[in-house]
């Protein structure tokens, strides 16, 4: 079900060919962002999957082959990102890419059909150890030839790396919700400190691990910021919580060089940081 669809006046169909393309295929949604060159947002739709009529790899499917007449097109580059647990952070000077399933088995359970890919994060000196179902790739490469895919998470650290000027001179955690999982990085000014992945079922696991790493690293929550980006608004119980307990709370703002067109900026930014930061992975 199409839960959010904005297409600016300016996007036109016979200029595809110099657009960029970004999909982030979560565990129950299937979203996607168009881009020009000059990264003004074109177009976003967002879909939510029901978990109970057909599986992941089924509405994937019925999502690029029926449901979306934008992507037909073709496009200048296409990224793909997907949401999920199976990753791991490993400093690019300690990679072996011989240990790469090693990585990841020390921390998850892998499954037969689980392929194991890495993303490089130059900016952060590190590597994005993660599993993505083979099924999930082979439909995506088979619906765009030569598409990039990533982890959800390498876009989400590029784009929380990219919100934090060198000059600033203190700790910052960073929250993204996405569907019932949590990913929490801590930055040491400029620096990548921590990063973890957790799933949630209530409000009140969503601030025990917010709290536990404030717990964790001694930082005191009257003092140290919380920036949140995701589907949070704050007439809701996880906000509320929150902001009982953190006294600097924010919601993520756009990436800097995106320019979003009239729709979409009555849409708050933080909604779709997550999407919108996977045409910053490299």
């Amino acid at each position: 079900m199409i839960t959010k669809e904005i297409i600016e006046d300016n996007f036109s169909q016979r200029n595809t060919l110099s657009y960029e393309l970004s999909i982030l295929i979560g565990v129950d949604s299937f979203d996607y962002v168009i881009t020009d060159v000059g990264h003004q947002i074109l177009a976003l739709t967002s879909t939510a999957f029901d978990p109970a009529k057909a599986t992941l790899l089924d509405q994937i499917k019925q999502e690029l082959e029926q449901q979306h007449p934008l992507l037909k097109n073709r496009y200048k580059n296409v990224k793909v990102a997907c949401a999920n647990e199976k990753m791991t952070l490993i400093p690019s000077r300690l990679y072996n890419d011989a240990e790469r399933i090693t990585y990841l088995s020390q921390t998850i359970t892998l499954k037969a059909e689980d392929e194991i890919r890495v993303n490089d994060l130059p900016v952060l000196q590190a590597k994005n150890v993660f599993a993505i179902p083979i099924a999930v790739t082979e439909l995506v490469q088979q619906h765009f030839s030569g598409a990039r895919i990533f982890h959800l998470c390498s876009a989400l650290l590029t784009g929380f790396r990219q919100s934090i000027t060198p000059s600033e001179r203190q700790f910052r955690v960073l929250v993204h919700l996405k569907g019932d999982l949590l990913y929490i990085t801590l930055f040491d000014h400029a620096h990548l400190f921590y990063c973890n992945s957790f799933s949630y079922k209530s409000a009140k696991d969503f601030l025990y691990y917010i709290l536990l790493v404030f717990k964790q690293f001694d930082l005191n929550p009257e003092e140290i910021p919380l920036w949140v980006s995701g589907r949070l608004v704050p007439d809701s119980e996880i906000y509320r919580l929150l902001y009982r307990y953190i006294r600097h709370l924010h919601f993520v703002r756009l990436p800097a060089f995106y320019q979003a067109g009239p729709k979409l900026s009555e849409e708050p930014a933080h909604f779709y940081f997550d999407l919108l930061s996977i045409n910053l992975c490299v």
